[in-house]
């Protein structure tokens, strides 16, 4: 029977987190009731080491697609081989390579200065090898500032506030879902000229929908680990829409509702399955 009880908002904050992570739970021992050839996520770091323990210990292979920083079996602290037996797989890059490319492609374009804008305290982690620049390079100047919108995910007070820096070269370092909300608002106090340079760290960029910032000359750059021109990408895409047309599953669409990544761990649990198939047979 459901137990009233008296708590703060924050200790409501992790027994939310904790219902969450319970009903996950329960919802992968249904799924492996049933029978399943792997399991793909969550997203969330705190549920997927839930997850990530029940597939270990019944032995059904566990692709995730998320950041982690912290490293773990499914990410190692550093890049390379791991040791132990496990039976998850991170495609996400490592944290290390990725933030190394950032810096590359910093220190390419021979950046004197820039301005890194984060969401989340994970963005600096993300970025930390940009920061290491600054003192290596001791004529580059790096700025911070978090991107906390105020009143109706109004971020204009603190985007006119970055416009008096005369900064044109922004890091933008937030989820997703926010990235066009943004750079909308970053034009309409005008740092989205031809003279700003914009790196953004998501690598589900060319999901955003861009269109209206062309015309203004602004550089928009991203990385993404997926060319949709190869022909391997277009399979991976046919066979997904294939795959909703005959189950009838809304869930299941290359396109908005899902990364890049997902289809990755698609295709790379297909070519996996294939080739058990085929060692089974030798």
């Amino acid at each position: 029977m459901p137990i009233k009880v008296s708590i703060t908002h924050d200790d409501n904050r992790v027994c939310l987190y904790r219902l969450l992570h319970f009903s996950s739970c329960l919802i992968v021992c249904k799924a492996l009731t049933s029978g399943v050839a792997a399991l793909f996520g969550p997203r969330s770091s705190g549920t997927s080491s839930h997850v990530q323990s029940i597939c270990d210990s019944l032995e059904v292979p566990h692709v995730e697609t998320r950041w982690d920083y912290k490293g773990g079996p499914g990410a190692s602290a550093t890049p390379g081989p791991r040791t132990g037996v496990d039976y998850s797989l991170n495609l996400h890059p490592h944290p290390a390579t990725l933030g190394k490319a950032y810096s590359d492609f910093v220190v390419a374009l021979e950046w004197e200065s820039c301005l890194i804008l984060y969401e989340e305290s994970e963005g600096l982690v993300r970025l930390q090898e940009v920061l290491k620049i600054s003192p290596k390079l001791q004529e580059m100047s790096v700025q911070i500032r978090q991107l906390v919108p105020g009143p109706n995910n109004d971020y204009r007070p603190l985007l006119k506030d970055i416009k008096t820096f005369a900064e044109t070269r922004i890091i933008l370092d937030c989820r997703p879902e926010n990235v066009h909300e943004v750079l909308r608002q970053a034009q309409q106090v005008g740092i989205t000229t031809a003279y700003h340079t914009y790196l953004i760290t998501t690598l589900d960029l060319q999901m955003i929908e861009l269109e209206e910032f062309k015309y203004s000359g602004v550089n928009i750059t991203g990385f993404r680990l997926v060319d949709p021109l190869r022909p391997e990408t277009q399979k991976v895409v046919q066979d997904w829409m294939r795959g909703e047309s005959r189950f009838g599953s809304a869930e299941m669409r290359f396109g908005k509702k899902t990364t890049v990544g997902g289809g990755v761990a698609v295709s790379v649990s297909k070519q996996a399955k294939a080739h058990m198939t085929f060692m089974q047979r030798k």
